[in-house]
């Protein structure tokens, strides 16, 4: 998000995902694991997307001039890896379909999921009623603020999905 994203999205060697709403950059060894397969899910944030691999790998999100509770998308992929097991309904509307056209030209099909029930609303800052300081921090460094997120705080937000305690409040 912001102007940092957008350079690193433009630097030399940077791929990105093939995906129409949340798509990922990224460089180095892990840049094909995290972003061949995202166009494949249906779930913007499922097992198949960047964010799935990365709760599988000992990673960690930094972020740097953005609060948390803003830009921290990797705490959707809980609701969509436990589906059905997930304590906030799906709307029932009609996925959406639609064409993505790859680097090559190709065009692939794709549809994506229903959304989560409009009847609720993300409150992120709960994320700390849910994990330890050790697997989700933040604060500031002089006037921009900061966090960092590991593999630990999916396992919290998981955790606290099965026992039906979600980040979403009833709008």
């Amino acid at each position: 998000m912001g102007l940092v994203s957008e350079l690193f999205r433009r630097w030399p060697g940077v791929t990105r995902s093939l995906h129409p709403t949340h798509s990922v950059c990224a460089l180095g060894p892990l840049a094909n694991e995290l972003l061949a397969t995202h166009h494949l899910s249906p779930w913007a944030c499922g097992e198949r997307s960047p964010f799935g691999v990365m709760g599988r790998r000992k990673t960690a999100i930094l972020g740097i001039g953005t609060e948390y509770y803003r830009s921290l998308t990797q705490v959707h992929a809980m609701e969509e890896l436990l589906g059905d097991d997930f304590s906030v309904p799906r709307e029932l509307e009609e996925p959406v379909r639609v064409e993505l056209v790859d680097r090559a030209g190709e065009v692939v099909a794709y549809e994506m999921a229903r959304p989560l029930s409009g009847r609720v609303v993300l409150k992120l800052e709960r994320l700390h009623d849910f994990t330890s300081p050790a697997t989700s921090t933040s604060g500031s460094s002089g006037h921009e603020p900061l966090f960092d997120y590991s593999r630990e705080g999916d396992a919290a937000v998981r955790s606290a999905a099965l026992r039906g305690e979600t980040l979403y409040a009833p709008r």
